[in-house]
């Protein structure tokens, strides 16, 4: 018989620190930063198909994936990551509360630096990039986490 020492895991605790308050962070906002990070890489590559599989049922169905693949191939020059953040610092950042929302979901502030096709040039005929902020909900979806919403305006639906 081997003895087994007794190993209790402790949960790690993550908390962000802003000027106005302290943001608890749940470990698993990690997941969900990969989740990110590889769409928008993915959208730089040119992967569109592969992009928009990171999308949940209900948002694969808004414009349906062969439009929403068309839009990328038809529009997107290139996209980088800017920023990162979990919704509920960004709420913190404006003086705000954290918003309650349900165990499968989480929500993030995504700053993007966007090249468009066909795109405005400036004096130096380069194409003028285009800063743009999205709130994202991930939702878990059969296991994994999937891109649900992307918004530009601080507001989600309720489901």
């Amino acid at each position: 018989l081997i003895a087994t020492p007794d190993v209790s895991v402790t949960p790690i605790s993550i908390t962000i620190q802003t000027d106005l308050a302290s943001i608890p962070l749940d470990p698993v906002y990690f997941d969900g930063l990969i989740v990110l990070t590889q769409y928008y890489t993915l959208l730089d590559q040119g992967a569109y198909e592969e992009a928009v599989s990171l999308y949940s049922i209900s948002k694969q169905n808004i414009n349906g994936v062969e439009a929403d693949i068309a839009y990328f191939q038809f529009s997107l020059e290139s996209i980088e990551i800017r920023f990162i953040y979990p919704f509920d610092y960004w709420l913190a950042q404006q003086g705000q509360d954290p918003s309650p929302i349900r165990q499968d979901e989480m929500r993030y502030v995504v700053g993007t630096t966007v090249v468009y096709k066909g795109a405005a040039w400036n004096d130096g005929e380069t194409p003028i990039p285009y800063k743009r902020t999205s709130f994202i909900s991930l939702i878990l979806e059969n296991g994994k986490w999937k891109i649900n919403e992307i918004n530009s305006s601080p507001w989600f639906s309720k489901q």
